[in-house]
């Protein structure tokens, strides 16, 4: 038995308490063996729908239709169905999508905020030298030797300085050759200063 509708007879109905695995293009196939569905549109997690059709007659044999019905009929609930004017339904569909924006927005800063701590230096520092500790107590343990031993101590502070050790640097070529202003620019170094250095590095040699 179909219940009193909530309010006055529209061209647009709610259709609730439908439950996954389920395609949307089933439930649309459902609304439309009833008449021309003009707009349709589903939540994202498949629980209602609106479904506005051509005429009040079209969706009022819908609601009377598919009210009380299992659907999809292998493991659906018993569904509902009310008229809602089309001025609610746009409204509540803005607010759904607005809401799934923000949400979207949250968890992509949440996952850039993420991505760009685990990607510091001094994480991957932390994190590797962790690791390294991890790994030399497993060795120790598997060898009988407690995790006070000095060989692992030693072996541990030796990974910890060889990880956490500054690297190094590139020297700018601004620093070792002069530079034309003009562009494309032209470095170059006086013969005096190549002598120079040849001579220092001969010495070193």
């Amino acid at each position: 038995i179909v219940p009193q509708a909530s309010i006055p007879s529209t061209d647009t109905i709610l259709v609730s308490n439908f439950v996954r695995p389920l395609q949307v293009s089933a439930v649309k196939e459902l609304l439309e063996q009833y008449g021309d569905v003009k707009f349709f549109w589903m939540d994202k997690i498949k629980t209602h729908c609106y479904a506005t059709f051509n005429t009040v007659a079209n969706a009022t044999k819908a609601r009377e239709s598919v009210y009380g019905i299992t659907f999809p009929p292998e493991h659906g609930r018993l569904l509902t169905a009310d008229y809602i004017s089309s001025e609610k339904a746009l409204k509540n569909i803005t607010e759904q999508e607005s809401k799934l924006i923000n949400n979207d927005r949250r968890f992509q800063e949440n996952t850039r905020k993420k991505t760009d701590f685990f990607n510091k230096p001094e994480f991957n520092s932390r994190r590797l030298v962790g690791v390294a500790a991890a790994t030399l107590q497993s060795a120790a343990d598997a060898g009988g030797i407690k995790g006070k031993d000095e060989a692992v101590k030693r072996k541990l502070e030796i990974e910890k300085q060889r990880i956490e050790a500054p690297k190094e640097t590139l020297v700018e070529v601004d620093k070792l050759f002069h530079k034309t202003k003009a562009s494309p620019f032209i470095y170059w170094k006086p013969v005096k200063e190549i002598r120079e250095a040849q001579g220092d590095q001969e010495i070193k040699q």
